[in-house]
């Protein structure tokens, strides 16, 4: 939340302290889950920076929902070849 402190150590948080980055996977805190660009704001002398969040709750179930439905689908198929 904006003045409170963030605690979690994020690198593509970081690097956006000094030039434009994105999560290279979802972060999870305890707002949720997110993908998030940062990008440093000119003048801030490498103190400042914008970022930008993209709720990822629904993104984290499909990933679950089609990782379930891999797993489910290779031993349906599995089972039927050897038979």
């Amino acid at each position: 939340m904006p003045g409170e402190e963030y605690t979690p150590y994020i690198p593509a948080l970081m690097e956006g302290f000094i030039r434009p980055s994105v999560d290279r996977a979802i972060t999870h805190d305890r707002w949720g889950y997110f993908l998030s660009g940062y990008s440093p704001l000119d003048g801030g002398e490498d103190e400042y920076l914008v970022g930008i969040d993209m709720r990822a709750d629904e993104v984290q179930r499909k990933f679950e929902q089609i990782r379930l439905a891999g797993i489910l689908s290779l031993a349906l198929i599995r089972r039927i070849t050897t038979h």
